[in-house]
């Protein structure tokens, strides 16, 4: 029971990790292309909190998933955040038995709008005890770092990071998950060859 808990929140929390930090790495110069084309980069909050979500473990996948991560998991939340508006997201990864998940650079969930346009995610964290003084509800912590690896529609092109973090809980019998995306996101705006706005 208890190794399910920690791969359902490590599930949870690999779902919410889409929270960005500011990172200079992720800010790109407008070059004189970009400019006589009228592209400018836009940096926006990009911050997700709190969704509903549901895990399922597809299975033990040493083939898919390797040795060191062989858990597949699955998880699908909704809810409303700026810039994505009403959303849907479907986040498929890999995960440990030391409470590890996700690995760098790697696709692991994408948030689709309410019009279709798709925000792709990279995460990679770890799930751990919680803390001291949290309230006795609360079985577990989480904490990883996110990438976003761009999309279609508005969100192709965008780049970002930043943190997920939350903790996992039983209310009522009933296993929950609060999730902090909290981070910036830059997006492509103008008019790009071969492109319309």
């Amino acid at each position: 029971m208890k190794t399910l808990l920690k791969l359902l929140f490590i599930v949870f929390c690999a779902s919410l990790i889409l929270a960005c930090t500011k990172s200079d790495h992720f800010l790109e110069e407008p070059n004189d292309e970009n400019l006589k084309s009228g592209i400018v980069l836009v940096t926006v909050p990009f911050i997700v909190e709190g969704a509903d979500a549901e895990y399922t473990i597809l299975e033990i996948d040493e083939e898919y998933c390797g040795l060191e991560r062989p858990f597949h998991i699955a998880a699908e939340a909704s809810g409303t955040a700026p810039h994505l508006g009403k959303y849907t997201s479907y986040f498929d990864f890999c995960a440990g038995d030391d409470g590890s998940w996700g690995y760098e650079g790697e696709p692991i969930g994408t948030f689709v709008a309410a019009n279709g346009d798709e925000l792709i995610v990279s995460a990679w964290g770890q799930s751990g005890p919680p803390n001291e003084d949290d309230p006795p509800h609360i079985i577990e912590r989480f904490e990883a770092l996110f990438t976003i690896l761009g999309g279609t529609g508005r969100f192709d092109g965008a780049t970002g990071g930043g943190i997920y973090s939350g903790y996992n809980f039983i209310e009522k019998g009933e296993f929950s998950t609060y999730a902090l995306w909290d981070g910036e996101m830059i997006l492509v705006k103008g008019k790009r060859k071969g492109k319309s706005k």
